[in-house]
């Protein structure tokens, strides 16, 4: 089975740019938790999964939105992205596909019973 993350670039900078206007907050973060969100929330629903929960483990430069800009990208290292499902036969995850303006670099996957576990 195919995991497909669908949702479109402009969707989220929008998501991202309601995100920074929040206060005490990086813009790390602010992007962080406009990338999680989508990853728990654009998933087709007839696959049966009940439940994506995140680590949020990850390392925050402390940078400018132009010093990341600069850059050209923005790391984000997702230890592990649990996905719980509530159908009588486990979920096969062969493949994650995410938009094409997000480059997955490597991923794992493991199934042990009806949790199910992406580790990249």
């Amino acid at each position: 089975m195919k995991l497909v993350f669908d949702f479109s670039e402009n969707r989220f900078i929008d998501f991202c740019v309601r995100n920074s206007q929040r206060n005490a907050t990086t813009i790390f973060r602010d992007i962080y938790d406009s990338i999680a969100y989508f990853l728990r929330s654009s998933i087709e629903p007839s696959l049966g999964i009940t439940e994506i929960k995140h680590s949020s483990a990850y390392y925050d430069k402390h940078l400018s939105l132009p010093e990341y800009l600069d850059n050209g990208s923005m790391d984000f290292y997702y230890p592990k992205i649990d996905i719980c499902s509530g159908k009588e036969n486990p979920l096969i995850i062969e493949e994650v596909i995410l938009p094409d303006f997000i480059n997955l670099i490597s991923i794992e996957l493991t199934c042990p019973r009806n949790m199910y576990q992406i580790l990249s």
